[in-house]
């Protein structure tokens, strides 16, 4: 592997340094340890996957009264859309919400560079 420049170097998620790929092994290697920005990128993905997968409460859920719970991982997900025909689909305010989403759950995306366009 190519030696990473300090701006290159950066520290997994979480997730991803509490998962163990190879638990026979009691040492992770260095590729392990630090992400280079492909790697990066490619975990931000899977991630925002995950998350545009996963349905949260219903708006009109009781959770909407408690505003911290409401942006909490608790609440997880996009709103519940089965059911919603294309036609009957506000554009932009499906815009909106995945903007928020990104915003409350992938800390990686920086709010001022995030563009969400459908």
């Amino acid at each position: 592997m190519a030696e990473l420049t300090p701006k290159e170097r950066l520290q997994p998620s979480l997730l991803d340094r509490l998962t163990d790929e190879e638990p026979d092994k009691a040492q992770e290697s260095r590729e392990q340890r630090v992400l280079s920005m492909n790697r990066l990128r490619l975990g931000v993905l899977r991630d925002l996957a995950w998350l545009f997968n996963s349905t949260r409460m219903p708006e009109s859920s009781a959770i909407e009264r408690y505003p911290f719970a409401a942006h909490s991982v608790i609440n997880f997900g996009l709103p519940p859309l089965s059911g919603v025909t294309a036609r009957s689909l506000d554009v932009n305010a499906l815009e909106q919400t995945l903007r928020q989403v990104i915003i409350d759950f992938e800390p990686r995306i920086l709010r001022q560079s995030l563009r969400v366009h459908a």
